[in-house]
């Protein structure tokens, strides 16, 4: 199903990906100016599926600052020394080694976890911009905790809630 979202001056389309979780933005490029008033309506799209998916976005790591930024405060990864030098708010995640050392975090995101949840106020989101795609493997998989703990039985959440 696709759908259209007005945003002030710029419209874009989404298409849900699963009936649980994710939808693809087509339309639109973060870096063009006309999208400066988009965001909200962006916003509103990943509090309803959860994952957001917009191929195609050639982002700078100041680019992917400002686009991250109008989702929260920043956080740098504790792993510093794959922090980008100059922007340590990015991350670098990478199985590509140079002079037989690393680029980027190798095994970031190997097990199932949440992002930044050991902290007491847990970030809203995490921004993957995929700069190379491996033919195999490098799979990255979403879970919707909430779709998940909304199909329990009413039991199951009795036992949990406390």
């Amino acid at each position: 199903m696709t759908t259209d979202h007005p945003a002030d001056d710029a419209t874009f389309a989404t298409r849900r990906l699963t009936g649980a979780i994710g939808a693809e933005i087509m339309g639109i490029d973060l870096t063009a100016p006309e999208y400066d008033n988009i965001y909200p309506a962006i916003h509103r799209a990943f509090l309803d599926h959860a994952v957001l998916v917009l191929r195609n976005q050639n982002l700078s790591p100041e680019q992917l600052i400002k686009v991250s930024k109008r989702f929260g405060k920043l956080e740098s990864h504790v792993l510093s020394q794959f922090n980008n030098k100059d922007h340590p708010e990015v991350l670098y995640i990478s199985n590509v080694k140079d002079k037989g050392k690393p680029i980027g975090a190798i095994n970031a995101g190997q097990y199932w976890h949440s992002d930044l949840s050991y902290m007491n106020k847990p970030t809203q989101a995490s921004l993957l911009h995929s700069k190379e795609i491996p033919s195999y493997g490098g799979d990255t998989m979403f879970v919707n905790m909430r779709k998940a703990y909304e199909d329990l039985s009413d039991a199951m959440k009795a036992f949990l809630d406390p």
